[in-house]
């Protein structure tokens, strides 16, 4: 057991609070100018604490004791470290925090790379690479998403950072071991929703820019981003001629953005009539030269261009086929196409799912679209008597 007991040596009395440990006895003094009895008391009580859980083999205190800790002051820390009964953090770095979760990311893609390097990059335009780790906390983070919304960063940017932070501090609290709890853990993760760039192409629209590409295989782009509800250009690109099944009227799209799921590597989407004969002069014109349908933005060695090339390509079609710039257009040609599939009585939801490879849950938040026919027929609707009873 521990004693607790008031040292009058100094200017403002202090307390002492000493035990035996193998034959020697320890104190530590704290000065009661910082520190009050009621802290030296609970003080006393944490030391009788972990000398017991050390005496039984235990590592690890209970919460109570643990919470005690994390929140009491850095000097007691100190003392406790001096006295042998806590281990200090190493005082690691924000610069070594994104050094070493960077270099240990060897299986993973380069387009999330990409995006880890688009965080740090949001991070360190508020934070220093010098800056401790054990001096970030919830208030520090509510503070650098406020700047990110004051210095223009998208709503649904600020949530990709976020995640991604949370991502990184996960990492450094279960494998580094350097944080004991996730500085972020109190912010909401937000939502990816931004519906402000949202466009339906219309079937009209979508034919007038057929007529303007400038290459037969620029239709066969539009063809498979419009009515095969392909993700452009992460599946457009890995698409071989081997994947068509003609008696079959099928093809197989591969989805690097959901491989990562048990039935999401490889998905079957139907050859649908109006992409039939636009693909089959393709696939006459190149007389299958090469594996890839789509080899306009490969490079020899079989990756593919940045994705502006392949946007600019297309606000050259929109502009010629009198639409102007269309933002996010192929995201927005594959929305175009789930509201036509789902609304379709003869295919719904299940299979619009199934062929453009996404939960309906997704579906229902980022794809479904309000038109005309909605208000049509509920402006069209009368009440019936029996559902007020």
């Amino acid at each position: 057991m521990a004693s607790l007991t008031i040292d009058n040596s100094h200017k403002t009395p202090g307390y002492n609070i000493q035990w035996l440990e193998n034959g020697h006895r320890k104190t530590i003094y704290i000065g009661g100018k910082h520190f009050d009895r009621r802290t030296a008391e609970r003080l006393k009580e944490v030391i009788e604490t972990l000398i017991r859980y050390r005496e039984n083999g235990i590592l690890i205190p209970d919460k109570n004791t643990q919470v005690w800790l994390e929140t009491a002051n850095p000097a007691i820390h100190e003392k406790l470290a001096k006295a042998g009964l806590i281990k200090l953090p190493e005082k690691h770095t924000c610069g070594e925090l994104w050094t070493e979760f960077l270099k240990s990311k060897t299986d993973v893609k380069d387009s999330t790379i990409r995006i880890y390097e688009a965080t740090k990059a949001k991070f360190f335009e508020f934070f220093s690479e010098s800056d401790k780790l054990g001096s970030l906390n919830l208030d520090k983070f509510r503070q650098w998403t406020e700047y990110l919304k004051e210095n223009n960063n998208a709503k649904t940017s600020i949530t990709l950072y976020t995640r991604q932070m949370k991502t990184v501090f996960n990492w450094c609290r279960d494998e580094k071991k350097w944080v004991s709890d996730n500085p972020l853990a109190g912010i909401g993760s937000g939502t990816y929703e931004n519906h402000d760039k949202d466009r339906i192409i219309t079937l009209p629209e979508y034919k007038a820019m057929l007529k303007v590409c400038p290459t037969q295989e620029w239709r066969v782009i539009l063809v498979l981003a419009r009515i095969g509800g392909l993700r452009c250009p992460s599946e457009l690109v890995p698409l071989r001629w081997i994947d068509f099944d003609w008696e079959r009227k099928f093809f197989v799209v591969r989805s690097p953005k959901t491989e990562r799921y048990p039935t999401g590597k490889n998905r079957h989407v139907p050859i649908f009539p109006e992409m039939v004969s636009e693909i089959k002069k393709l696939e006459t014109e190149c007389n299958k030269s090469s594996e890839f349908v789509i080899n306009g933005f490969r490079t020899p060695t079989g990756e593919r261009h940045e994705k502006p090339a392949l946007t600019y390509q297309f606000d050259q079609i929109s502009i010629g086929a009198g639409l102007g710039e269309i933002e996010r257009p192929f995201d927005n040609m594959r929305m175009s196409r789930s509201n036509e599939l789902r609304r379709n009585p003869n295919i719904g939801t299940k299979l619009e799912s199934m062929w453009l490879g996404h939960s309906q849950k997704v579906a229902d938040e980022h794809y479904f679209y309000l038109n005309r026919a909605d208000f049509k027929r509920a402006a069209e609707w009368e009440t019936e008597e029996w559902l007020l009873t």
